[in-house]
């Protein structure tokens, strides 16, 4: 058992006591709870009974002379007059709703209505905004349609040459100038393109409105977005005020009221203010918040606000098919909140809904007294359990103290290791960590066997060119060499001594390359174009041999984040690593195929195999398997360096002799990129 568990073994003692006190505190919340949804649910069948056969009261007409509202229909909710400024100051607390067309065309907008008119607010989100020029004989420049009027086919157009107050001017015969005249606002410019806000007298309008927003530039219209884009206007969906009054009239404090149509429109709405004192500020409110979060058995749903108008909940759809119905939310306090509806009748049809929600925070002030009682009997047998718990921790804390004292005994002064690390057998935490020290620690003198091997190795790839200046130095002391031998032993030297420098510039080239490989910025990089363009110069590059790029079936769009540079490097070493073992005349395959996660890139080639003795050290310094070295050393930091890559861009890299035993295959696993919002994986 880990060493969580068995924590979590010895915290089961806390849960006696709290068990037993949740079970009766849960009964009686819920007791509340049901009395609670009753009693609103009672209220909802009470309101909706004073409502049955007056369509009138849903709407500022009779509802049976409104026609249907259509899916592009606008909602105006009732507010506060409005200063037509082109600014939002006074749309701080109103709902945007949004508009998205072609090319990053975007429109928030919202309405408001008080009085007998309405006003619209246009947000518009354009890369490119322009002004109209008032000179030229057609429309033109960024521009507003609006459709209104009985038959929803009255066009007016606002269109500006510059911010400020704007006027509309007809479209159609059928709107008389003086009337376009009466529709009037104001037309500013915005960081994300710019802002209409319009002055709409509803006796103009008459009950329908549309709009249309269009984006141009200097080649013509490029996109539009509009709330109905074609044909009539249709009709604009408005509050009933006399429905709100009569609402009010049943609003208790803590209630709230909304009554919706048979479409789901909201038509009425009413508040009564915040709830009568419950003695909760009595209570402690660490005690309340425990008792709050003992109650919380289930998540619930966040409270359904009215979207475009409409109010779309699990109760008002099944009060709309004829059957009252409640639920409970998660109020603005964070307390439940109960919701029931009823249905509205009229010649035995639905006619709306009527919906009442209610906090249920003034019926747990009850609870918070037995919560105090439960609280202090928690207490003492907490205080029990920290006892155990600190007897536990005092074992555990005398465990680790040994592990230090191993780790200080096994590492000497000088940081090396001088022993064998004691490992646990333990099956926790602790006893795995113990091992894992030890596999560090059995790392680390692996990592400084490594040290002296690479000096070793440095030793014998000096000694070779030191040995040839040597002994060209010292024929050359001799005075009766001819002037063709002098010669010889001069050239000897200089080849000795260009080895010894490019063994010393491949070591310097090596560290710089590490450097630049740590510092490279990585970013989102598509892997089929870039394998496609290099194995073709790769095939130009080796024309002793043919290289080809063979994606697999799913790569399409395969993207990975990192750096074309290093992927070219580490790709760079492993082709010439191919062509320095394939015979001429094969061909080298630069393969792409999906694995778990990420991509696999390989590089296949035939020739001889890899022997096992070194297949665990292909990767490290300073390990080459070239027979003739000829003029330039050959270090062994091709594949350490692409290694060194494919851990930065966050993958591995492995070897293996082909099925066939008749080649090799390296292989690079890169993990695939992550995919951003709006963004489709590969």
């Amino acid at each position: 058992m880990n060493l969580r568990r068995q924590l979590l073994a010895v915290s089961l003692l806390l849960l006696a006591l709290p068990w037993a006190g949740c079970q009766f505190v849960r009964e009686m919340e819920g007791a509340l709870r049901s009395g609670q949804a009753q009693a609103v649910a009672a209220s909802a069948r009470a309101i909706a009974a004073s409502l049955h056969d007056q369509p009138q009261r849903f709407a500022p007409t009779p509802l049976e002379a409104r026609p249907a509202a259509a899916e592009q229909s606008l909602y105006a909710r009732p507010g506060p007059p409005v200063i037509i400024d082109g600014y939002a100051d006074d749309w701080v607390d109103e709902a945007r709703q949004q508009l998205t067309g072609d090319q990053s065309l975007t429109v928030h907008y919202a309405l408001r209505e008080h009085g007998e008119r309405v006003f619209l607010l246009l947000e518009v989100h354009d890369a490119t905004p322009g002004y109209s020029d008032p000179l030229h004989p057609r429309e033109n420049g960024d521009r507003v349609r609006l459709r209104f009027g009985r038959d929803g086919m009255r066009e007016a157009l606002i269109a500006t040459s510059a911010p400020g107050p704007v006027r509309a001017r007809p479209r159609n015969s059928s709107l008389p100038l003086l009337d376009a005249r009466r529709l009037r606002g104001s037309w500013q410019d915005s960081e994300a393109g710019y802002r209409l806000e319009l002055d709409l007298p509803l006796a103009l309008i008459e009950g329908h409105l549309a709009f249309t927003v269009i984006d141009a530039d200097a080649s013509g219209d490029r996109t539009s977005v509009g709330s109905a884009p074609e044909g009539p206007a249709p009709v604009l969906v408005r509050r009933a005020a006399a429905l709100d009054e009569h609402l009010a009239r049943f609003a208790d404090p803590g209630t709230r009221l909304q009554a919706v149509d048979g479409q789901g429109y909201l038509a009425g709405a009413a508040a009564g203010g915040p709830a009568r004192g419950n003695g909760t500020g009595n209570t402690f409110w660490a005690l309340r918040a425990l008792y709050r979060s003992i109650l919380r058995d289930r998540p619930l749903p966040p409270a359904p606000a009215p979207a475009a108008g409409q109010l779309a909940s699990t109760e008002v759809d099944s009060a709309l098919t004829g059957s009252a119905a409640a639920a409970w939310y998660l109020g603005d306090s964070g307390s439940a909140r109960v919701a029931a509806a009823a249905p509205v009748f009229a010649d035995d049809a639905v006619l709306g809904v009527v919906r009442v929600s209610q906090d249920s925070e003034q019926y747990l002030a009850l609870a918070d007294a037995a919560t105090g009682r439960v609280l202090a009997l928690s207490l003492a047998v907490m205080a029990f359990a920290v006892l155990v718990l600190l007897g536990y921790a005092s074992l555990l804390g005398w465990r680790i103290r040994r592990l230090g004292q191993a780790t200080a005994a096994v590492v000497d002064k000088d940081g090396a290791v001088a022993g064998a690390f004691p490992r646990s057998r333990a099956g926790d935490e602790i006893g795995d960590l113990s091992r894992r020290f030890a596999d560090l620690l059995g790392a680390i003198g692996g990592y400084n066997d490594y040290l002296k091997h690479l000096a070793r190795q440095l030793g014998h790839e000096l000694r070779t060119p030191i040995a040839v200046i040597q002994s060209s130095l010292d024929n050359l002391e001799d005075n009766r060499l001819a002037p063709a031998e002098r010669a010889t032993y001069l050239q000897r030297a200089r080849d000795g001594l260009g080895r010894l420098t490019r063994i010393l510039a491949a070591m310097s080239e090596a560290s710089r390359l590490e450097d630049s490989i740590r510092a490279a910025e990585l970013a989102p990089l598509e892997l089929v174009p870039l394998l496609k363009e290099v194995a073709g110069a790769y095939d130009d590059s080796y024309p002793a041999h043919r290289v080809r790029f063979t994606p697999e079936t799913g790569t399409e769009g395969a993207t990975i984040e990192g750096s074309a540079e290093l992927l070219v490097q580490a790709l760079d070493k492993l082709v010439d690593n191919a062509a320095s073992f394939a015979p001429a005349g094969n061909t080298i395959t630069v393969k792409l195929a999906p694995a778990t996660g990420g991509w696999q890139v390989a590089v296949d080639n035939p020739g001889p195999t890899l022997p096992e003795t070194l297949r665990g050290q292909l990767f490290e310094p300073m390990v080459s398997l070239r027979a003739e070295r000829g003029a330039s050393p050959h270090l062994g930091l091709g594949l350490h360096v692409v290694q060194l890559i494919t851990r930065r861009l966050g993958g591995r890299a492995s070897a293996e002799n082909r099925p066939g035993n008749d080649g090799v295959v390296f292989c690079l696993w890169l993990p695939r990129a992550a995919v951003s919002a709006g963004t489709p994986a590969a």
